[in-house]
């Protein structure tokens, strides 16, 4: 009796060992699963942007433009504006000098979207407020958001000449109760 004990304590250990592993081997690619997980995500996703480009946090201030459909570039979702937060959240907490679009000329602003931005209006609000360079993001979802499953990508590019100078792409896995966040709101 007590061996049986010992194998069914031992394999409860092995399945116990193996669960911690295979999460933390999710994490590497930036899944997320209810809502602090999407924060986590976003932000793993903000340090990877930045680790790719490069830039420095005293080369002038970054843009961050709202998270858009890529299937309908003029349109946007909660999920998407949430995204473009958690992002220009994080650059500010690692010591970049981020613009808050929303602070800016009314203009520039298309309610309820967020901050959608035609090429023209990045370079003139870039060069009115010196930026560096500017955060562009996409999201696509899997059938509607069926299962949860988010993929979203993110590119640091530079207003003058739109090239590219840092990218990352990730997926987040929303809880049953964030599928409502990917409802997309017209222009």
């Amino acid at each position: 009796m007590r061996g049986l004990i010992e194998r069914t304590a031992r394999g409860v250990v092995i399945v116990a060992a193996s669960l911690v592993l295979s999460a933390c081997a999710a994490g590497a690619y930036y899944y997320g699963a209810g809502d602090s997980n999407l924060i986590r995500g976003n932000y793993a996703a903000t340090d990877a942007l930045v680790a790719s480009s490069k830039i420095a946090t005293t080369g002038g201030t970054l843009l961050v433009a709202t998270v858009v459909d890529i299937d309908q570039l003029e349109r946007s979702s909660t999920l998407g504006r949430l995204i473009s937060e958690h992002v220009a959240s994080r650059l500010a907490q690692k010591g970049y000098a981020v613009t808050e679009l929303k602070m800016l000329d009314p203009v520039y602003m298309r309610t309820p979207e967020g901050e959608l931005m035609l090429s023209r209006e990045v370079r003139e609000i870039s060069a009115k407020h010196g930026a560096q360079a500017v955060v562009v993001g996409t999201y696509a979802s899997d059938a509607r958001g069926r299962n949860g499953v988010v993929f979203v990508s993110l590119k640091l590019v530079r207003p003058g000449d739109n090239i590219i100078l840092g990218a990352t792409d990730y997926a987040l896995v929303l809880a049953q109760g964030g599928y409502g966040m990917l409802r997309t709101v017209a222009r």
